[in-house]
């Protein structure tokens, strides 16, 4: 019968009996003597590896391990497993106890042929009451199972907890054990083929080819319940757990994904075990910025989808929201966001006297965007003969800040008649022309808005003593007023010339000098 089936082998009787088994059966114990060093293992050291040989307590703290060498021969005086320690023993080893072995809850003694590994403890000295046992193998309550495999005598007690799991064969010359019908979990027997070999055998119901619980087929190649808690491999399965076929699945997700917050990078990503995954493209999300609405994630980055529209209407004020307040903001102030001008033109002239002549005052600037040079759209453009509008503003710096001094517009009110523009286009380029006799309220006679096959924008316009421009059309214009009785404009550094389209867009000029800037004419060109 030895290694057929677990027994349970004692001197004295218990409250059910065991099979009866002749003295003469009894393993022999040896003449053996302890000592030499205590051993503990704990943070320091473990896992440790344990040479054969006599040593004194060993102690393995909770949740650390020790390993016996295969083939070798330990004496201890006595050897105490704590909560979660693990011991790897061999079928090979043989261990003298001349007091006693104790275990704590969910302790392990595991290991290749672990149950034929053949334990003897004389029982010099037992453990603490009240079991006062050579073998005390404590216990906690189902959830709190320990593992214990091999074949263990002693001529003193033998203490089995319920609820472990028990392998091997024990004698004892006193078991103190449950009755049989309260061990929930059947004592296995030792044999050649053994669980967790890989081959499912008679009375296995699985075999995962390990002794290890924790997966779904327990140490002893059962199925454990449905529910249990299992480890699939895979970091993106958040719960994972045994279902009824023995199969560890996972479910749910242990990263954050797409949870309308400012990371857009927070999805499970497999391969580096991480939450870092760019979250799916069109997933909410919040930039941050006040002054956009309807995030989105694109490539693990977070965009703000409809800015909000700050526009006052008045083309010649800069715009824009504060990001942090949400806050419009509107001031009469060049737009630093405009596109520069390649070359430009612009003179104004104040009535003078020239040869004794009176000269009425007059107005002219063009200038051109250089080829390729932040090229202009038509849609940013736009077409005056449909309602689009443009002003021409005007910004004098005086101690570095610039104010509005001088705007011309051309709206619907005042030019007066949309119908004046005039649209034409070619295979190379795109014009509207504008031609007021009369001059708008403002005294501007002509205009001229074109873009060439190369996309490259040419803006010019003319008020007051123009060609074009005839005695009604020049008492309308105004000139702007002159900076000091020296000058027109202070320039203090530059003055900015500014185009705006109510498309959005705009064009400016800066000049930071000029080559006349009197009290009656100023001249500055940019190339």
């Amino acid at each position: 019968m030895l290694g057929a089936e677990v027994r349970l082998r004692q001197g004295a009787a218990l409250g059910y009996r065991p099979p009866a088994v002749a003295a003469k059966d009894y393993p022999r114990v040896p003449d053996f003597n302890c000592g030499g060093d205590d051993v503990t293992v704990d943070a320091n050291n473990s896992p440790y590896v344990l040479p054969p040989g006599s040593y004194g307590v060993v102690t393995v703290t909770s949740g650390r391990r020790l390993d016996l060498l295969p083939e070798g021969a330990y004496v201890f005086c006595s050897l105490r497993l704590r909560a979660d320690a693990v011991l790897g023993v061999h079928g090979s080893n043989r261990i003298y106890v001349s007091g006693y072995v104790s275990t704590g809850v969910r302790a392990s003694i595991v290991g290749e042929g672990a149950c034929s590994a053949l334990w003897i403890a004389r029982g010099d000295r037992l453990s603490p009451a009240p079991q006062s046992a050579a073998f005390d193998f404590g216990g906690g309550g189902p959830q709190n199972r320990s593992l214990i495999q091999g074949r263990f005598f002693t001529p003193a007690k033998i203490a089995m907890a319920q609820h472990n799991d028990y392998v091997g064969d024990f004698w004892a010359g006193e078991l103190s054990a449950p009755a049989a019908d309260r061990i929930t979990r059947t004592l296995s027997a030792c044999r050649a083929s053994y669980c967790g070999d890989g081959t499912l055998d008679p009375g296995e119901s699985c075999d995962d080819g390990n002794n290890l619980d924790g997966d779904c087929c327990s140490a002893f190649c059962t199925v454990r319940d449905p529910g249990s808690a299992c480890d699939d491999g895979l970091f993106c399965t958040g719960r994972d757990y045994c279902d009824s076929s023995g199969q560890c699945r996972g479910s749910g997700d242990p990263c954050p994904g797409p949870d309308g917050d400012g990371d857009c990078s927070e999805s499970c990503n497999e391969a580096s075990d991480s939450c870092t995954m760019a979250d799916a493209s069109g997933s909410p999300c919040d930039d941050g910025d006040m002054c956009t609405a309807g995030g989105s994630c694109h490539a693990g980055l977070c965009r703000g989808e409809e800015p909000l529209d700050c526009s006052d209407g008045d083309l010649c004020t800069y715009d824009y929201c504060d990001p942090g307040s949400g806050r419009c903001n509107n001031y009469y102030a060049p737009d630093p966001h405009c596109r520069f001008a390649g070359s430009s033109f612009t003179r104004l002239a104040i009535g003078f006297a020239d040869q004794g002549r009176a000269k009425a005052s007059s107005f002219m600037s063009r200038r051109r965007l250089a080829k390729g040079l932040e090229a202009t759209s038509y849609g940013e453009l736009g077409d005056p003969t449909q309602g689009d509008e443009y002003a021409l503003c005007v910004y004098d710096s005086f101690r570095q800040d610039p104010e509005l001094v001088y705007r011309l517009d051309l709206s619907a009110q005042s030019i007066g008649d949309l119908s004046a523009w005039r649209r034409r286009e070619t295979r190379s380029k795109l014009v509207y022309r504008l031609k007021l006799p009369e001059g708008s309220s403002q005294g501007v006679s002509k205009a001229k808005l074109a873009l060439d096959k190369d996309y490259a924008l040419s803006l010019s316009i003319k008020a007051g003593a123009n060609p074009g421009c005839g005695p009604a059309c020049r008492a309308k214009f105004k000139a702007p007023l002159p900076s000091s009785s020296e000058r027109i404009f202070a320039m203090d550094p530059s003055v900015v010339f500014q185009w705006t389209a109510s498309t959005g867009a705009c064009w400016s000029s800066e000049y930071l000098s000029a080559k006349a800037n009197d009290d009656s004419e100023s001249r500055a060109s940019t190339r």
